[in-house]
């Protein structure tokens, strides 16, 4: 009797497989956070490949390896990264920017200057791409384009003493003595104390790359006048270039300890330790700076950025509020204010956040697939469908709308549009392994093609190795047809990247009791039940193969429970063996 019991174990394999997607949005997070503000470019890089395994073509990924590349002093590699992000997504400008500072470290100057103007026409109101174009401008003596950037700098961040400077600077150069008297005498009206010797060497072209030629020029500046503030502000900037933290915070120390009523000291001292990881210690700093200069929204932002890391959602959420009466036209404020309330579940005043960002830019695609992000959480599908639609519009190239539409059309029930995305994703991006993956779910449960969702499954895992439900959804075609042995490797592949699935360990279960591997097999049943104790098929294989194994009473247990939750077999063997 017992040989016959474990041969109904094999009869039974007909099981629901739920695809589920592998989450990285913190890692892709995280890797931003730290090629952009810290220096520990190797963990962003590392951080980055763990995120390009799951999506390899997404182009912020290759932007963020791009940043960190270009950290590490590797150019070449950060340019094939920056073209390759530009390719994929050419309505992101930070990609322009960063190849624009790669371009111009490689002395192709013309090339730089493109890419600010690319960087620009995509986003207007981000004085770094301004700053950046305006510097190169001044190298190239091109000076009436100067003043104009730096005009342009003036209108986003009016109460910037140093842009009155620096286009009085440029006017200098091309003969406006008025212009530059002008500007000057205006930073002199917002900064009273700002010595005449500080101007004549902050004016002076400095070369940033030459660092001891910049530190001699701010020591004998401090020779000059120990009791300034700023040069100890600006000499602290250069050991942060330096990678000198230690003087960086002795000179901010200093400077505050002369005049401790001067927001920008905080500030940066803020954003020095929040690259230190002395997270605390940064949120203060930004406090004082935002008491000092309670107008200031870059203040605000660092603060929102660093509330949001920290999962203080209410205070990240304030700064953003705060942002947005500062500058209520900034569609990135309300971009950022709706992915907090998004992490928190208030999908509804996200998506009214994503309307307003949208109205101010609607050209960003980015913008679209937040909001239809959230109109997928409100249930609301054809919303999402119209969003991802709207940026297909506007970037037809860009594999990942199609593959996310392609979900949305899924949701919608409508299984040939949702197969015909995918198609359109892989054919744009022929190594995109979760398409082919979502393309083969398709194939599988709705096309009844087995062996084109297995052919799909099997690119999926060729390029996304660690993707576990790529493993297990082919492991189950594979046992379906058969070929156990393929089905037990692509299992044990699955349970070594660790997931969490009861009928993975359910169905391997089966296949060790094919093999006669009972042991192996009363194992896997157990961890089956670990994860859903609840699980009557396996509550009852577990019994048979208990009873089997000569643990009687276990198996009685089992065969119990299992009757009482429907399965009629485990009844019978309750009533022949236990009673």
């Amino acid at each position: 009797m017992k040989k016959s019991a474990l041969a109904l174990i094999l009869l039974f394999s007909s099981l629901l497989c739920v695809s589920q997607e592998k989450v990285y949005e913190e890692i892709v997070f995280e890797a931003f956070l730290i090629a952009a503000l810290s220096d520990d470019y190797e963990r962003a890089l590392e951080l980055i490949e763990k995120a390009m395994e799951i999506k390899p073509n997404d182009d912020f990924n290759y932007l963020i390896r791009g940043m960190a590349q270009k950290g590490l002093g590797n150019y070449n590699e950060a340019l094939k990264d920056l073209n390759k992000s530009i390719r994929l997504g050419p309505e992101e400008p930070l990609s322009y920017y960063y190849r624009g500072l790669i371009r111009e470290k490689q002395h192709d100057h013309e090339g730089a200057l493109k890419d600010y103007t690319e960087a620009i026409a995509l986003e207007n109101i981000a004085p770094e791409y301004f700053y950046a174009r305006a510097e190169l401008l001044l190298d190239l003596e091109r000076y009436n384009a100067a003043v104009y950037d730096y005009s342009s700098l003036i209108s986003l961040e009016p109460d910037n003493y140093i842009n009155y400077i620096y286009r009085g600077y440029a006017q200098m150069l091309m003969g406006d003595y008025e212009g530059a008297e002008n500007d000057y005498n205006k930073a002199k009206s917002m900064v009273p104390e700002l010595p005449n010797a500080y101007i004549r060497y902050l004016i002076d072209e400095i070369d940033y790359l030459d660092y001891e030629k910049t530190l001699d020029k701010y020591n004998r500046l401090l020779v000059l006048n120990p009791y300034d503030p700023y040069p100890y502000y600006f000499r602290a900037k250069i050991y942060n270039m330096m990678k000198d933290y230690s003087g960086t915070l002795e000179d901010l120390d200093k400077a505050i300890s002369i005049q401790d009523d001067i927001p920008v000291l905080y500030f940066t001292r803020g954003q020095i330790k929040e690259e230190l990881d002395k997270k605390e210690e940064a949120i203060k700093d930004y406090n004082k700076a935002i008491d000092l200069g309670p107008h200031e929204a870059e203040f605000y932002q660092a603060r929102a950025n660093l509330n949001f890391e920290l999962k203080n959602y209410s205070d990240a959420i304030n700064d953003y509020n705060t942002i947005i009466e500062i500058m209520p036209e900034y569609y990135y404020a309300y971009y950022a204010r709706g992915i907090v309330k998004k992490a928190i579940n208030d999908f509804e005043d996200a998506k009214e956040d994503f309307n307003k960002a949208i109205e101010l830019a609607p050209g960003v695609i980015g913008l679209y697939a937040a909001r239809a992000q959230v109109n997928r959480k409100l249930n609301n599908h054809r919303a999402a469908l119209n969003d991802y639609n709207e940026a297909i519009a506007i970037a037809p190239d860009t594999p990942t709308l199609y593959h996310d539409r392609g979900r949305v059309n899924k949701s919608l029930n409508d299984y040939q549009a949702a197969f015909d995305d995918f198609k359109k994703a892989i054919n744009l991006n022929p190594e995109y392994g979760i398409a082919y993956f979502r393309r083969g779910v398709i194939k599988e449960e709705h096309f009844d093609d087995y062996d084109g969702a297995i052919e799909d499954f099997e690119s999926a895992i060729k390029y996304m190795p660690d993707y576990a439900m790529a493993y297990f959804r082919y492991g189950f075609l594979k046992q379906e047809a058969g070929k156990i042995q393929p089905a037990l490797d692509a299992y044990n592949r699955a349970a070594e990247l660790n997931l969490d699935k009861a009928t993975l360990y359910f169905n391997r279960a089966i296949i060790k009791g094919i093999k006669e591997d009972f042991y192996g097999a009363f194992d896997d049943y157990n961890k089956a039940l670990e994860i859903d104790p609840d699980l009557p098929e396996a509550i009852y294989a577990s019994g048979l193969v208990s009873f089997f194994l000569g643990y009687e009473e276990s198996a009685c247990e089992d065969f119990k429970r299992a009757s009482e939750m429907g399965i009629a077999e485990a009844k019978e063997f309750k009533k022949q063996l236990c009673e």
